[in-house]
């Protein structure tokens, strides 16, 4: 079962659970609307793209919530901004979550994490 949802509404009423959840939260710290080609800026959302609270406010939200619907030994994979990378995995270890896997782009920049509430 696919399930899209907007992690600010309220929870729908799901008699299961998940084994996977993948968010492509907002991430983009606003200081950085400078540095992206017109291609991102002219064509996304702005609400898809920039994020409160030192680009952390989904993550923030994201780790409270993900534990209601995974599944005992379900795993978390986002996407992350490099640049808030390490405060975003302290975000979710922080909910107790633990990392499984890290994935970096061509640059070795941190782009994903996979994580599991333990």
């Amino acid at each position: 079962m696919f399930v899209r949802h907007d992690i600010f509404a309220p929870l729908p009423s799901l008699t299961t659970r998940f084994d996977l959840i993948v968010a492509n939260p907002p991430y983009i710290l606003p200081r950085e609307k400078k540095n992206l080609p017109a291609s991102v800026l002219d064509y996304e959302p702005h609400t898809a793209l920039f994020a409160d609270r030192h680009g952390l406010s989904h993550y923030q939200r994201l780790a409270v919530l993900a534990p209601q619907l995974l599944c005992t030994a379900g795993l978390l994979c986002i996407e992350l901004n490099p640049t808030t990378a390490l405060a975003t995995a302290a975000v979710f270890t922080a909910q107790g979550f633990e990392t499984v896997a890290r994935g970096c782009d061509e640059q070795g920049l941190m782009r994903t994490l996979t994580l599991r509430k333990t």
